[in-house]
């Protein structure tokens, strides 16, 4: 079942309490679309329920990009928040992502948590990636919100070298592929 990027943010940040990682809006962003698409190569799902877009410094969800921007370039030290729309009021609300979707991120975690965030940002910007594909039709359509379809996402990284798994320093259960 797809998450809320908020909760999969908040998952992020809670995993990188635990392995004294701190994370910038960037970095989060970037974790969570390698999640994503690792997840749509090896398990032929989606990750998140909300669709990512490119902008200038790679894949972004503009909810997460909302929730966060406060943050800048530094640190993020609060969860994100959800707002009440009868309300408008802010709140946590608690996630729920456990057994194989959970350590299928703590996977990811293991190799790309331990990269800046502008490396991450520089590795969706290789030729090839989705990014530099929907930014390259950017300029020559309009394309408002330069959407990154799933599929292009999935495609692209069934192509991409797997070769990091073996240097993931975290015991791989063959279910958490699939």
């Amino acid at each position: 079942m797809p998450y809320e990027a908020r909760h999969l943010a908040n998952f992020i940040l809670d995993e990188g309490g635990r392995s004294v990682s701190a994370f910038t809006p960037m970095a989060i962003q970037k974790l969570i679309f390698f999640s994503h698409g690792w997840s749509l190569a090896f398990r032929d799902r989606s990750l998140v329920e909300n669709g990512f877009e490119a902008w200038k410094y790679g894949p972004v969800i503009p909810v997460l990009w909302d929730e966060f921007k406060a943050f800048g370039n530094k640190i993020v030290t609060a969860r994100a928040r959800f707002t009440n729309p009868l309300t408008g009021e802010k709140s946590f609300i608690p996630y729920s992502i456990e057994g194989d979707d959970a350590d299928f991120i703590r996977l990811i975690l293991a190799y790309y948590a331990g990269f800046p965030a502008m490396v991450l940002s520089d590795l969706t910007h290789q030729a090839g990636t989705p990014w530099k594909i929907v930014r390259e039709n950017m300029q020559k359509v309009a394309n408002f919100g330069g959407a990154i379809d799933n599929e292009l996402i999935r495609n692209t990284f069934l192509r991409m070298d797997v070769s990091w798994l073996a240097r993931a320093e975290i015991k791989i259960r063959p279910s958490i592929l699939t």
